[in-house]
């Protein structure tokens, strides 16, 4: 490389994910010898969340290297790109603002993380990036956070450890909210709403980025209603409808195209209070992406 670069450059550092990513990386960064910046719009803006994460991890922030970059300005984004070994991206709805710092950042020979649980982009990014991602030689790697960090390591633990041939995977999720309730973040209730709004969308683009279909699985996995009571946990339960098993389904593709490995099905359920029948077709009709608000 001509000139030295941050190993890493928290983009968007700012937002509601941003500020925890600041303080985490401050954390880490000293222990781990890593050099990192952080990028967004506002020069005092990025100050403050530098001067709070001093506070919240008693480092010394204040001199750290401020870039300014914004997604409507791609040539900002590329001169962030081209400073950064590994660009942590966390502007989203990832499907306005995303690829143009995905193409940025191969541009400017970046590797590109972000915490995006929206299949659509996923997807999208894969089809239009993968090959030049590769030529050059950078990751473009999303889902790095609950979507879908704990599904992919749960899959590689039973591989590793399960005597025998697995056929699919099966994972339940139990939520548990403190003394003041559950509570949903701006912009991750907006990713989702899109997400169900242009489901639809979906068909044509995984039939692009994946013309060869996985092999059917020997051992089917029975259906269920839309709520269940699972004789596994005894408890009721519901399809989790996050992104999850999109992630997976690409993970078991490309081994199975790139590796020839067998692929793993793999379903994840959310546990649910048991209540009234109404209130389940409420959440249904809520949830469904042809719903007229």
């Amino acid at each position: 490389m001509a000139e030295s670069r941050f190993d890493i450059v928290i983009f968007g550092a700012t937002g509601f994910t941003g500020q925890f990513v600041v303080e985490e990386v401050a954390r880490v960064s000293e222990e781990e010898g890593l050099t990192w910046a952080v990028a967004g719009r506002s020069m005092d803006k990025l100050q403050k969340v530098l001067t709070q994460a001093s506070k919240m991890t008693g480092k010394e922030l204040e001199e750290k290297t401020i870039l300014i970059a914004d997604t409507s300005n791609y040539e900002s984004l590329l001169e962030m790109a081209k400073k950064a070994k590994v660009i942590l991206n966390c502007v989203g709805p990832y499907r306005f603002y995303g690829e143009q710092v995905v193409k940025a950042s191969i541009e400017g020979g970046a590797s590109h993380l972000d915490i995006s649980g929206e299949p659509q982009y996923m997807e999208k990014m894969q089809l239009m990036y993968h090959g030049k991602a590769k030529e050059s030689k950078v990751y473009v790697v999303s889902a790095c956070g609950f979507d879908s960090i704990p599904a992919e390591y749960g899959i590689l633990h039973a591989l590793q450890k399960f005597d025998g041939q697995v056929n699919s995977v099966e994972s339940y999720m139990e939520f548990h909210t403190g003394p003041e309730g559950a509570a949903i973040n701006s912009g991750t209730l907006e990713s989702a709403l899109y997400g169900f709004l242009h489901a639809g969308e979906l068909k044509s683009l995984r039939k692009s980025l994946f013309p060869e279909a996985l092999p059917s699985f020997k051992h089917k996995i029975t259906k269920r209603s839309a709520f269940f009571k699972s004789d596994v946990i005894n408890k009721w339960c519901t399809t989790f409808l996050g992104s999850d098993k999109s992630v997976i389904y690409r993970t078991q593709q490309y081994n199975h195209l790139e590796g020839k490995t067998k692929p793993v099905r793999y379903i994840t359920n959310i546990l649910v209070k048991k209540t009234r029948k109404d209130d389940f077709f409420k959440i249904l009709l809520t949830l469904s992406p042809s719903c007229k608000v």
